[in-house]
């Protein structure tokens, strides 16, 4: 299989996120002040089903720009084409993202 990214699900839907704006994924251990806690650092964690993050298995980095945020997930899988064309496209989750404007640190 060769992937073209992953298909998360969060509350039951997926959704697809290309392999290009892919950073990584980590697990969600620790979460503070809306921030993924990391050994290397902190990222702003969102939650498309507004909830408490921490809750959430896995998290993934998605590129915006040049900055990264966090979505908070149930599960991650690879994607082929067919998986892609089968899942919410991205778009949807980038007006949760930010669309694109790095979150705003306190």
């Amino acid at each position: 299989m060769s992937a073209a990214g992953l298909v998360v699900r969060v509350d039951g839907t997926e959704y697809f996120i290309p392999a290009e704006r892919v950073g990584f994924v980590a697990p969600v251990r620790e979460v503070r002040e809306g921030e993924l806690v990391m050994p290397r650092g902190r990222l702003a964690l969102v939650d498309p089903g507004r909830r408490d993050p921490s809750t959430r298995q896995a998290a993934v980095a998605i590129r915006r720009g040049t900055d990264f945020v966090a979505l908070a997930v149930d599960s991650v899988d690879l994607a082929d084409a067919a998986a892609a064309e089968r899942a919410i496209p991205i778009s949807v989750l980038d007006a949760v993202l930010g669309a694109g404007e790095p979150p705003a640190r306190s």
